[in-house]
């Protein structure tokens, strides 16, 4: 989507919303800046939840594999013993499985967020004059759009990094038997 695009449609908006006021909607005008604030601070506690939930998620995935190394070298004799290559291959299985899924948790996380933030944008276009809701509608589909795909991207990234991981483990323990 074109940056310029985005801010010449909301000046174009703002305008027609500006001259569109009479004065019962000067009257409303508090309220309806309430109730859009309200809507923004909910985006944003999302947004801060997801990003609270990935990183509880990433420390709880890091603890759980250092005590699961902790527990595999006390059970062989000692701290510090190397994991063999079929408990590393069966390791990286278990990572793969627990990295798709917070994967696609976290994907289907973004493109919800994205849906809310586009259902809300269609909503609040309604307010416009019929001629300008084609315009602003397009811009809040291209948003929503261009949050998908990042959300898509991410998720393709995530999964071709755990297949990697498990290629290598599994490399390891063939070469190994």
């Amino acid at each position: 989507m074109d940056p310029g695009r985005s801010a010449r449609v909301a000046r174009l908006i703002q305008r027609r919303l500006e001259q569109a006021e009479t004065p019962v909607m000067k009257s409303t005008k508090a309220r309806d800046d309430r109730g859009a604030s309200l809507v923004e601070y909910a985006l944003i506690v999302m947004v801060i939840a997801m990003a609270g939930f990935g990183a509880v998620g990433a420390v709880g995935k890091a603890t759980a594999s250092g005590f699961d190394e902790a527990t595999v070298g006390l059970a062989a004799g000692g701290v510090g013993v190397e994991l063999t290559p079929k408990e590393k291959w069966a390791q990286a299985q278990e990572d793969y499985a627990q990295a798709i899924a917070a994967a696609k948790a976290t994907k289907a996380a973004e493109v919800a967020a994205a849906k809310a933030e586009y259902d809300a944008a269609k909503k609040a276009n309604n307010a416009l004059p019929k001629a300008d809701r084609p315009a602003a509608n397009a811009a809040a589909k291209d948003t929503y759009d261009a949050a998908t795909a990042a959300a898509n991207a991410t998720y393709s990234s995530s999964v071709q990094s755990a297949k990697d991981t498990q290629a290598a483990a599994k490399k390891e323990y063939n070469a190994n038997k």
